[in-house]
């Protein structure tokens, strides 16, 4: 075929005809009029809030008072200072309040509390009471009677002077003995931890809680 005949075929053939489109000019105003998509205008800020504020002016009285570095110190840490400084104010009204005072002079005992470690405690059949907690699998009870035992053992050998509004440290005073006194404040927070902090026990634990308790009434009685 010569280049004759090729240009003739193709002017011969179908041209393909371009029609043509519109963009839908209704569509177009709308993404106009949308702030969002208005990339080239600057973003308004935001009026700053009352936390912003306050940190400001924070900030620029303490750089009027301190300088520049020591008010930009105070200031970058203000979160933690703040927190330190309120736990000291509870903890300084707390112990002029005495509300420690259970933690460092054992459990307040009530009217009533006090009565029933009296009767107890006199009980002449105190040793049935720690049998009969002990079969009954009352780990608690009995940890409770055993330090009655500990108390009776020390009062009637002459160790210790029982009064109602005696604490455990307070009895703790009355051993002269170091060695003693260490072994009845060891029985004294077992008691209080098992019994008043209601502490899970088997007979495995309690065996083991026990022991100080059976040593100390055993030199006690000697």
């Amino acid at each position: 075929m010569t280049v004759s005949d090729t240009i003739v075929k193709a002017v011969a053939e179908p041209v393909a005809v371009l029609e043509r489109h519109r963009f839908n000019e209704a569509a177009l105003q709308a993404y106009r009029a949308d702030p969002a998509l208005e990339y080239d205008r600057p973003a308004e800020e935001e009026e700053p809030g009352w936390w912003e504020r306050f940190k400001q002016w924070f900030a620029d009285l303490l750089r009027s008072i301190f300088g520049t570095g020591p008010g930009g110190f105070i200031f970058s840490h203000l979160l933690w200072i703040l927190i330190v400084s309120g736990a000291l104010v509870f903890l300084i009204t707390a112990l002029l309040r005495g509300g420690f005072t259970s933690a460092f002079r054992g459990r307040p005992r009530t009217a009533g509390t006090v009565s029933e470690v009296h009767e107890e405690l006199h009980a002449e059949d105190l040793d049935a009471l720690v049998l009969q907690a002990e079969e009954a699998r009352e780990w608690r009870r009995a940890i409770r009677l055993r330090y009655l035992q500990v108390l009776r053992t020390g009062i009637d050998s002459g160790l210790l002077h029982w009064r109602p509004e005696y604490t455990d440290r307070d009895y703790a005073r009355q051993l002269g003995d170091p060695a003693r006194r260490e072994a009845f404040t060891r029985i004294a927070f077992t008691f209080q931890w098992v019994w008043y902090g209601e502490a899970q026990l088997d007979m495995a634990k309690y065996t083991q809680l026990t022991a100080p308790f059976e040593a100390f009434i055993s030199k006690a009685a000697a």
